[in-house]
């Protein structure tokens, strides 16, 4: 179930960011299932440690599916090009790489991409909220991650779990990286 849940909402998902119409209600209940599966997993179990941080990391994006829609929203809206246009209409983040495959002048892809650069103040907020809002729910399961035992489980850990990357070193260079990253964007 938990594949064709996947299966569905990358569907919908892909329809989002290629700029075509999409189901965004859709979307929602979509998450809502996984949400639901991926909890009653991360409650009741520990073991495969794999399907536990694949939980998590379902749970943090279901969680966070209303920032993301509104991000994308954002970008679809507050951030749009005033003198190019795609298939009749306002370049906008959501559109750029259509643009930029069919437009060959580099600088008219740059003059996009410059102005868009300007206007990423716009999602910010949303992007900032959305990532404080992850580490958080990553943070609530610290007790169910044995390899965790120095303090809060974060998104970075889950990685590493993952990929099999439990190298004190890495770790150490990656958090100094990570909170170079949240002092740098003003998240704490």
């Amino acid at each position: 179930m938990d594949e064709t849940l996947y299966s569905a909402e990358t569907n919908e998902q892909y329809l989002q960011f290629a700029g075509h119409e999409y189901d965004k209600k859709n979307i929602e209940n979509l998450s809502k299932m996984n949400f639901l599966i991926s909890e009653i997993f991360v409650r009741s179990f520990s073991e495969p440690r794999i399907l536990l941080l694949s939980s998590i990391e379902n749970v943090s994006n279901a969680l966070t599916k209303s920032l993301e829609l509104k991000l994308h929203e954002l970008r679809g809206t507050k951030i749009r090009s005033k003198d190019f246009k795609y298939n009749g209409k306002q370049v906008n983040w959501n559109t750029w790489r259509q643009f930029n495959s069919i437009e060959k002048d580099h600088k008219k892809r740059r003059v996009v991409f410059d102005e868009f650069v300007k206007k990423t103040k716009y999602i910010a907020p949303v992007i900032n909220l959305r990532f404080k809002k992850i580490r958080k729910i990553y943070s609530s399961f610290s007790d169910k991650i044995e390899e965790n035992s120095k303090g809060s489980f974060t998104p970075l850990d889950g990685y590493l779990i993952s990929e099999k990357i439990l190298y004190p070193n890495s770790r150490v260079w990656f958090r100094i990286w990570d909170n170079a990253q949240q002092h740098h964007s003003g998240v704490n």
